[in-house]
């Protein structure tokens, strides 16, 4: 049996999906391009489902004989504790950790300096810079882990300190009922100060919030790619980007198992993506930070250039798409004086050239340790499960509201929301050999565009919240590019070949309970009038005795 592929546009009209409003973007100067961001999590709200049971810890006779090994044994005797069940060791009370063995293992409570947040992802580099994979010890976390980010960036630190240093470890220990994350650390005595000054460097809290202003834009033609506002504070990082994704044809399948006069050619669609992305961090002296500014750019060509095979006899012509990248990474660093820096320089091989402006937003509180030992004697009191509930807004240009959602969930919690719509289009096609006949599936790809926003609210200590978060927008480019593609035998076919563009933008308001901030959201070209996104602290406090927080409305 052979069959060609229906009409694309037939398909599309009788799978059209359409899951909620179509999302216009605040105002912003519109780039043409910039990295691609890592897929989003899929939507969730409120808390998260209760975690596995926990595994079991080591056995007391276990314990008494790490406890009774020699001085120069006992690191050994607990190296070869947590090889037994990693997760198992990590179980352990923080007290009885902390007793362990007090001269060369010991846990740090990371309770202040998780509270502080997590640092900003890193802008994909458009699957083409290859990312160094995190040789960080990880541990799975429950509900509770709101840290995870940091933490591990912590356990990272303090494992580069101890590079050559065996046997030695850095271990994020989940939360529990005690308390949250923290590290334990297994360290000669003699390395115990490198712990410490990595620990200073990166678990630390207060101090300012820097303002960082970045606007990129063509070396030769002086014209405007992106402009990016960053409120970063110190010692962590913030990120934005923007990316154009496009589909392309990056190759042609001849079908092996059919005859060779009539082989049916197939397409192979891929994803190429260009862009900007940048990364501001803050560190060095709160009176006076120091302000580091990382920005990667890919550029491709437009028109994509192509070529044209034969990939076997009989079989007609394929044209092939080879998009050609230029993809390149540089790191500017400037020092923020009290009344502010503005600096302008040609970067990443003079393609680009930024103007950075940047100032103190807020004094911020004295800067201090994010981190404590623990004692082993310590008894660390259960602290009872708290929620907060956000309602977010957004607005048309009129004041119309479009779409008002309301999320419960624990404080530090990330919570996801997405309003989007969902848009059907053929993908590929799936070819099937049967004798001298070909069956043509075609691959329905579904295209999610609209706006998804991360949020968690943290205690700040005063009584306020601060809710920090990011906002992801994505919009297609209609019509839907389209090619036509001949099989060589049988009916030709309809490809459709989108582009999507993407935008994330992070922020970051304080709130107190019924209080309500604005939240600036990145524009998408092509999206009519400019739109209104803001957060309102609903409320927060304890978990009811009753049970779990209830689902969001």
């Amino acid at each position: 049996m052979r069959r060609s592929i229906p009409s694309p546009t037939s398909l599309v009209a009788a799978l059209a999906i359409a899951l909620g409003p179509t999302v216009v973007f605040a105002d912003e100067a519109p780039p043409t391009a910039a990295p691609a961001p890592t897929p989003s999590p899929a939507p969730r709200a409120g808390p998260e489902a209760p975690p596995p049971a926990a595994p079991t810890p080591p056995t007391e006779d276990a314990l008494a004989a790490v406890r009774a090994a020699a001085p120069d044994a006992k690191a050994a005797a607990v190296a070869a504790l947590r090889a037994t069940s990693e997760a198992g060791f990590l179980a352990l009370p923080v007290a009885t950790l902390a007793a362990l063995a007090p001269d060369v293992l010991k846990v740090a409570d990371l309770s202040a300096a998780l509270a502080e947040g997590d640092d900003a992802p890193t802008p994909p580099a458009f699957d083409l810079v290859a990312t160094p994979p995190s040789t960080a010890p990880t541990a799975a976390f429950g509900r509770r882990g709101e840290g995870d980010a940091r933490a591990r960036r912590i356990a990272a630190a303090v494992g580069e300190a101890l590079r050559g240093a065996a046997p030695a470890f850095a271990l994020v220990r989940p939360p529990d009922d005690a308390g949250p994350a923290t590290l334990v650390v297994l360290a000669p005595a003699a390395r115990w100060a490198d712990v410490e000054r990595a620990l200073d460097r990166i678990a630390t809290t207060g101090g300012p919030v820097v303002r960082v202003e970045a606007e990129l834009a063509h070396a030769g033609t002086g014209e405007a790619l992106a402009r990016y506002e960053l409120d970063v504070p110190w010692n962590r990082s913030a990120s934005a980007w923007r990316v154009v994704r496009h589909a392309y044809v990056q190759d042609a399948d001849p079908a092996e198992a059919a005859p060779k006069a009539a082989r049916p050619v197939a397409p192979v669609v891929g994803t190429w993506a260009e862009g900007l992305g940048v990364v501001a961090s803050a560190s060095g002296d709160p009176a006076q930070p120091k302000v580091t500014l990382s920005v990667t750019a890919a550029f491709g060509n437009d028109p994509v250039p192509t070529f044209t095979t034969s990939l076997c006899d009989g079989a007609p012509a394929a044209t092939i798409e080879r998009p050609e990248l230029r993809v390149a990474h540089a790191e500017l660093t400037w020092l923020v004086p009290a009344t502010g820096l503005v600096a302008s320089e040609p970067v990443v091989d003079k393609m680009l050239s930024v103007a950075v402006r940047a100032q103190r937003l807020e004094a911020g509180a004295a800067v201090g340790r994010g981190w404590a030992w623990a004692a082993a004697d310590a008894v660390q009191a259960a602290t009872p499960e708290r929620v907060v509930t956000l309602a977010w807004t957004w607005e048309d240009a009129t004041g119309r509201v479009l779409t008002a959602p309301q999320v419960t969930a624990w404080e530090r919690q990330r919570a996801t929301v997405s309003v989007a719509e969902q848009t059907p289009y053929v993908a590929g096609v799936d070819v099937e050999v049967s004798g001298d006949a070909f069956i043509a599936d075609p691959v329905i790809g579904t295209l999610s565009h609209g706006t998804t926003l991360e949020a968690a609210a943290r205690p700040a200590g005063d009584g306020t919240y601060v809710v920090e978060g990011r906002v992801l927008g994505v919009a297609v480019d209609e019509p839907i590019r389209e090619r036509r593609w001949d099989f060589g035998v049988g009916a030709p076919m309809t490809l459709q070949l989108p582009v999507s563009r993407e935008a994330s933008r992070p922020f970051r308001v304080r709130l107190a309970v019924g209080e309500r901030a604005r939240v600036a959201a990145p524009a998408m070209p092509g999206r009519g009038p400019a739109a209104a996104l803001s957060v309102k602290l609903v409320a927060a406090g304890p978990v009811e005795p009753s049970g779990p927080a209830t689902a969001p409305k």
